[in-house]
């Protein structure tokens, strides 16, 4: 049994709520039609372990799950967003590549593409080196190797 009320889950809803209480109010009402305030009505079914199996299963692009994350930016965010944003950054370095190639080597060489905002960035701009094995690491080191080949040539 727990602290506050029998049917359990009391103390850990007020700890949710006393924390995350506008978030959890709001995707309660949004996702399931629930309002928080019945459960201090004496007529109403709601008990605090029913509201903690809702709030559980809450979906993640969620106001709660934005709030653990911290804060209304990452509204939205959930791992379909991120694998989006990830398909779009990898298309922008294909483009980057594949102009880097095509290009006149008497020109200077275009600036690399910046990566798309998300809300976990933290304001740097400095693009991290791709990780060793993967496909901009080892296109980058063949086209450093052919420069260099082209620079004792010449």
């Amino acid at each position: 049994m727990d602290r506050g009320n029998p049917s359990g889950g009391s103390a850990a809803l007020a700890d949710l709520i006393d924390e995350h209480g506008e978030a959890i109010v709001s995707d309660l009402l949004h996702y399931y039609r629930v309002d928080v305030r019945e459960l201090f009505s004496d007529s109403s079914p709601l008990s605090p372990r029913y509201v903690l199996s809702l709030i559980t299963h809450l979906p993640t692009e969620g106001a709660l799950y934005a709030s653990y994350r911290g804060g209304p930016k990452f509204r939205g965010w959930d791992a379909g967003r991120y694998a989006l944003v990830a398909q779009v950054n990898a298309q922008r370095a294909t483009n980057h590549i594949l102009t880097l190639v095509n290009r006149d080597p008497n020109k200077t060489a275009p600036d690399l593409p910046d990566p798309f905002p998300t809300p976990d960035d933290d304001g740097t701009t400095s693009s991290p080196s791709p990780a060793p094995g993967s496909f901009a690491a080892v296109v980058g080191g063949m086209m450093a190797e052919q420069r260099r080949m082209m620079g004792s040539n010449g």
